[in-house]
């Protein structure tokens, strides 16, 4: 059956410009039988994908291309395609992308790990056998890990281009700064010892001298008299100057600690830039320090290519051949002739069959399609002003016809191989078989007591609920009893009351959420994507108790229900005060009912 594996819709962010609908229009055009979807580390394209399939007479095999990264720790997020063999591998996909949307990273990309994937697909889960997976791109998780060395250098030259933006430690502005600084401290010292001195001459007294000279003056020959006087003139006009002095040295003082001041903050900026300065070197130490040497490499990705093929078990894990013509960050050698040779000898070492994709984003290589991907990419840096480049190997990644994957596969493998790489994709879509059988799926609700059933909790909550809303049971009458014994029956016989207990329960964690504090509502806005539901919701409970009214006092089918308002659904208007319906039914059915179930209470 003729297919193409590896294609993205509008649903893998900020990276295709391609809708369902033209997925399988186009490759029905160029006249494939079948068609895969494996968007960006979700599934929610796949409902309309399936039915812009079926509408266009093309089969739809479900998938995704996971992000698998083990922890924050490790250095990057490697690419895994996952598809669907039956319902069963869709439904273990499923799970797993569920999970690894409970591990999302600070940019929000959900990540899987290899214990995600053991636990699911491994040789003693539920799925396995039922899945198909595929090395994916030159980002994938083995050719990824051949790019390890170009990908460390790149992440390297970015973090030496942020160090540059901040100066080093044993720069010499710096150093040059310090002295400066520690120079006019110590002259600032020395004109405060000055002030000091010049203080304390400019306050001598000379009255006391003065009238001391006058009694003198008829005592003492006149020459002995100038000569005193003489004397005092001098200390005198010493004072006077160190007046005029101590005014200078105060301008002085003044003058040199306003530099001080400036130099202190240059040296505060020159210390923060510093910091930053270290801060990147210790990334660049860490990378570094775990850059994988050249001879290591391709061991590495033979056990990794072990390690898909015992998950997924032997024949369902694939080998990808792409060919798109990226370059290196140098623009001198094309990344896919680097690395699919080496992954094609690893795969016949290993005997894991190769299998031929095209990373299609985009429907055709028209302008067109190529400024409209352009534009999509660029909406991930829209806040920083930043257009996404068109480099070359863009005008690639398309739905090619049959002819076009053959030309391109034979720029990386022989002739031969080729073919049986192209084989290998029709494949695995006859392989894979999504029958996707309707039927209900409804949620079970998950916090009962031991040995309780869903029925019985809720009897439980609702029972309890009377006691809040009839105190002392004022007004509790033999019709709200009967009412709420029918309306028991009703919910349980049609398999609702897991319904009803999670609606309340999801309605009681919004009030909560309503009344927490600002502070708790900013630390929940900060760190919400780094929150599993878990960690939310307990979040939540410790921070707040007391109930508010923050959700509506209740709408839709079960409005009327008296169970609905003793438990909490409903708020504020009691249903028999008002002669509410509890179905959606004319008063008088609702009646026959009543006397129906109360005619069964009697006869039983």
């Amino acid at each position: 059956m003729k297919g193409l594996i590896h294609c993205h819709s509008e649903n893998s962010r900020y990276d295709s410009a391609m809708d369902v609908k033209t997925l399988c229009k186009r490759a029905k055009e160029l006249g494939y039988e079948a068609i895969t979807l494996t968007d960006h580390g979700t599934l929610t394209g796949i409902d309309d994908f399936i039915s812009a399939a079926k509408t266009v007479g093309i089969k739809p095999i479900p998938g995704v291309e996971a992000y698998i990264q083990e922890d924050e720790s490790a250095y990057r997020r490697f690419h895994l395609i996952l598809l669907a063999k039956d319902d069963l591998g869709y439904q273990g996909i499923s799970k797993a992308v569920s999970e690894s949307n409970r591990r999302i990273d600070e940019h929000g990309f959900p990540r899987m790990n290899k214990d995600i994937l053991t636990r699911y697909f491994g040789p003693k889960a539920a799925y396995h056998g039922h899945v198909i997976a595929t090395s994916a791109c030159v980002g994938g998780v083995l050719a990824g890990l051949l790019l390890s060395p170009l990908e460390f250098s790149r992440e390297i030259s970015k973090l030496k281009k942020k160090q540059s933006k901040y100066e080093n430690p044993e720069s010499m502005a710096y150093r040059h700064n310090l002295k400066k600084k520690k120079k006019r401290e110590e002259t600032v010292k020395e004109l405060v010892d000055q002030r000091e001195r010049l203080n304390t001459l400019s306050k001598k007294p000379y009255k006391k001298k003065e009238k001391e000279l006058e009694k003198l003056k008829a005592t003492v020959t006149e020459e002995e008299y100038l000569k005193r006087y003489e004397a005092l003139q001098k200390e005198k006009d010493e004072t006077e100057r160190a007046k005029e002095s101590l005014e200078e040295v105060r301008v002085r003082i003044s003058e040199e600690k306003k530099n001080i001041t400036i130099i202190k903050e240059r040296v505060k900026k020159a210390e923060e830039s510093h910091r930053k300065f270290i801060e990147v070197q210790n990334e660049i130490d860490h990378i570094e320090k775990n850059m994988i040497s050249v001879d290591d490499l391709y061991t590495d990705t033979l056990h990794e290519a072990k390690f898909y093929d015992e998950i997924f078990g032997h024949g369902n894990f694939y080998i990808e051949m792409q060919y798109h013509g990226y370059l290196t960050d140098d623009g001198e050698q094309e990344i896919e002739k680097l690395t699919m040779p080496i992954l094609l000898k690893l795969a016949d070492e290993l005997s894991i069959p190769i299998v031929a994709a095209n990373d299609a984003h985009i429907p055709d290589n028209s302008e067109e399609s190529l400024r409209a991907r352009q534009i999509i990419c660029s909406l991930r840096y829209a806040s920083k002003g930043y257009i996404s480049d068109i480099r070359k190997g863009d005008d690639q990644i398309y739905l090619k016809s049959e002819e076009e994957m053959e030309a391109a596969m034979e720029q990386i493998i022989p002739k031969e191989r080729a073919e049986e790489a192209i084989r290998n994709a029709y494949k695995i879509c006859e392989t894979c078989n999504c029958e996707f059988k309707a039927g209900s799926h409804y949620p079970k609700f998950q916090s009962l007591l031991p040995g309780e059933t869903a029925d019985e909790a809720l009897r439980r909550m609702a029972v309890k609920g009377i006691d809040k809303r009839f105190p002392k049971k004022i007004g509790w009458t033999n019709i709200y009893k009967d009412r709420l014994e029918y309306e028991l029956q009703v919910i349980a016989d049609m398999g609702y009351s897991d319904y009803f207990l999670i609606v309340q329960d999801f309605l009681e964690f919004g009030r909560k959420l309503g009344h927490l504090s600002n502070e708790s509502l900013e630390y929940l806005k900060a760190n919400i994507k780094s929150m599993t539901l878990r960690t939310l919701v307990e979040y939540v409970d410790r921070h707040q108790e007391e109930l508010g009214f923050v959700v509506g006092a209740g709408r839709g089918s079960a409005a009327g229900s008296l169970v609905a308002y003793l438990v909490g659904i409903t708020n504020i208007v009691d249903p028999l005060k008002y002669d509410l319906l509890f179905e959606r039914e004319k008063d008088c059915a609702l009646k026959i009912r009543l006397i129906r179930y109360q005619l069964n209470k009697t006869a039983a």
